[in-house]
């Protein structure tokens, strides 16, 4: 089970879901809705602002150091853009940045987004 942060125009829902399977495992993905809300405009411009001056559409960096770990995947689309973050065991300022403004709405006591160090 995997932490999920999800945007809609000013609505997030935060879950905990099953997001990784075996290639011939059936799918029977599992998700738990942790909280849901309104997310402020400004939030949303300033992650906007983070990405504005990226022109690639897919950012992936990996740490061929570590064999095993994590994958964070962040995907900001809007009708101008959409710039993913695919990092393997690695991390990015931007991506980092992101995860700041999204961890500002989750409680102390609930789980986190964490991207690796």
């Amino acid at each position: 089970m995997q932490p999920v942060f999800k945007i809609n125009d000013s609505k997030f829902i935060y879950t905990s879901e099953e997001v990784w399977r075996r290639p011939n495992q059936k799918e029977s993905l599992q998700k738990d809705t942790l909280l849901a809300g309104n997310i402020r405009v400004s939030s949303i411009d300033s992650i906007l602002n983070i990405i504005k001056d990226i022109s690639d559409t897919l950012i992936y960096k990996t740490n061929v150091s570590i064999m095993s770990g994590g994958m964070d995947d962040i995907t900001i689309s809007n009708n101008l853009k959409k710039v993913r973050f695919q990092l393997h065991n690695a991390s990015d300022v931007r991506a980092k940045k992101i995860a700041v403004i999204l961890n500002s709405y989750i409680p102390s006591n609930m789980e986190k987004l964490y991207l690796f160090e």
